[in-house]
């Protein structure tokens, strides 16, 4: 098969088996050369990069073939996080590379000791990339980025235990730290929901999905809360038309009802209502709910934004056609 088919699938293939083949480091090369990459060497080169970057390869076949062309192939590896070895990692950290040191930092398959050796490694030159790290990140770490008022990652973090604990902690911005996780667990956001600081009970309301805990957070918090809850795509029409109908809501929040596929015609004529202007016509123009009225009086308003949004609302009545179109041939 031509080298280049053989490289396409490399990138492609689910199947470990094909993947396993493609890193081979004994017999012949496993591809002939091609117009694309008349080299055989080459192009073996670049097939066990593509096939090392493919999540799905066999670890024990990534690690023979590192091993075999040490280090031709650590760039790649670096960055493959499914089954190797602590040691193989440290072995890449050996080399003083500045790109594989930084493939480590961000991999998802590092173990959390070397993660925690980046992270105070050569004066904090790695902890962004560390910091990227959802999975491995010592959860220490996190607590830490927590109390300095950053976003510490984990939100994919594999301890789901460990980082659950954490709502027990004292600080407040700590016990948001489980709310964040992809995996938080139901008890826990029961739990915070009743948190004495008024952020982590907002938090875990959001969290719960639960259209009575957003309706309570509304009453609760009043337009402290409304930009939050605005951005929710499960939150309430009835909500949203009360963040909407609020003279007190902050624009922002507003502004983030009218583009919530949420919002029905009469939280779109709220918005417009109590916030007019150019972003408001805009956003109810690309609403999928905004009546034909409504487009029309966005039209009307001339603002060119709005004008192109309508043009691609379904809802736009026949008789505003012919402004849009004017609109879009006026030099």
């Amino acid at each position: 098969m031509e080298a280049c088919v053989r490289i396409t699938l490399a990138q492609s293939t689910q199947d470990s088996q094909v993947l396993r083949s493609m890193l081979v480091t004994t017999g012949p090369a496993p591809l002939t050369p091609c117009p694309h990459h008349p080299d055989a060497d080459s192009a073996l080169a670049e097939l066990r990069r593509t096939a090392v970057d493919n999540r799905r390869a066999p670890a024990s076949a990534v690690e023979e073939v590192l091993s075999a062309t040490w280090p031709a192939m650590a760039v790649p590896a670096a960055g493959y996080w499914n089954g190797l070895s602590a040691a193989t990692y440290e072995r890449l950290l050996d080399l003083g590379d500045p790109q594989v040191t930084a493939r480590v930092a961000g991999n998802l398959g590092t173990p959390a000791y070397l993660i925690r050796r980046l992270y105070e490694a050569e004066q904090g030159r790695w902890r962004a990339y560390v910091l990227s790290n959802g999975s491995s990140i010592p959860i220490d770490l996190m607590v830490d980025q927590a109390l300095a008022g950053r976003s510490g990652g984990g939100h994919f973090h594999w301890d789901v235990e460990g980082v659950m604990a954490l709502a027990d902690h004292p600080d407040p911005r700590v016990r948001m730290v489980p709310l964040n996780h992809v995996r938080r667990q139901p008890r826990v956001v029961s739990a915070l929901i009743d948190d004495p600081d008024p952020a982590v009970a907002l938090l875990a309301a959001l969290c719960s999905g639960d259209p009575e805990k957003h309706r309570e957070a509304a009453r609760r918090y009043g337009p402290s809360g409304y930009e939050q809850l605005a951005h929710q795509l499960n939150c309430p029409a009835d909500v949203l038309l009360t963040i909407a109908q609020d003279g007190r809501s902050p624009f922002e929040a507003v502004l983030a009802v009218a583009y919530n596929g949420n919002a029905t015609p009469a939280v779109l004529a709220a918005c417009l209502s109590n916030q007019p202007g150019p972003e408001m016509d805009e956003a109810v123009a690309e609403h999928p709910s905004a009546s034909p009225e409504q487009l029309w009086q966005v039209v009307r308003a001339g603002n060119p934004s709005a004008l192109r949004a309508a043009a691609n609302n379904a809802n736009l009545p026949p008789h505003a056609v012919d402004l849009v179109l004017a609109s879009c041939l006026d030099p």
